[in-house]
């Protein structure tokens, strides 16, 4: 099942450091996953910019559309800000 994650670099509530280990451990093991890091905002901030890419995400999949990655990983650095 694919996956999307994402967090932003300068969460001091959901640190980067054990969610950027966590996609490594998973992406190891085969999972599929498009996983965003973003460079602008805090934690109430990606709440509100993560959600919207997570919902367009989702969309996209119901809609059956093809997703990126269609395989493996991709790890992208984003600057995204409210």
């Amino acid at each position: 099942m694919p996956l999307f994650v994402y967090n932003d670099i300068p969460d001091a509530t959901t640190t980067i450091g054990p969610t950027d280990d966590h996609i490594e451990r998973i992406c190891r093991v085969g999972a599929n996953v498009l996983y965003q890091r973003n460079t602008a905002g805090s934690h109430d901030d990606e709440y509100v910019t993560g959600g919207v890419r997570a919902l367009k995400w989702l969309g996209q999949a119901l809609d059956g559309k093809p997703l990126e990655p269609a395989v493996g990983c991709k790890w992208e650095t984003v600057t995204i800000a409210v």
